[in-house]
């Protein structure tokens, strides 16, 4: 849902297609916040992705399911602490996103390359 016009009833219809042919799905929403959160959870989905997750604290606030962090930033420095935090059970890090935050918009070499 991130990058699409795609809203609720979109989204309702891709998963009632999934759920007939018994294929779990995850939604990665527009944002991470409890509105699009509830919204999304009343779907049914087996899990969600919520995307620029950058601090602790809003891993933190993250609901209890399948939870995936998308880290986009330089913001990366807190995977370790994102990670940490208990419910999280994926990060995944942009490399485009990534790259364009270091200043190597189109250059995934570099922000494969990133160590902190």
């Amino acid at each position: 849902m991130e990058h699409s016009s795609n809203g609720i009833p979109e989204e309702l219809a891709f998963l009632h297609a999934l759920d007939a042919a018994r294929t779990p799905a995850v939604l990665r929403l527009p944002e991470a916040s409890a509105v699009w959160d509830k919204n999304a959870f009343d779907l049914g989905p087996a899990g969600l992705m919520l995307p620029a997750v950058e601090s602790l604290t809003a891993a933190t606030e993250a609901d209890d399911t399948l939870i995936i962090c998308q880290v986009e930033t330089t913001a990366i420095v807190e995977v370790d602490a994102i990670a940490a935090v208990d419910g999280v059970d994926v990060v995944q890090m942009d490399l485009l996103d990534l790259s364009a935050s270091m200043g190597y918009l189109w250059d995934l070499g570099r922000g494969r390359c990133w160590r902190h």
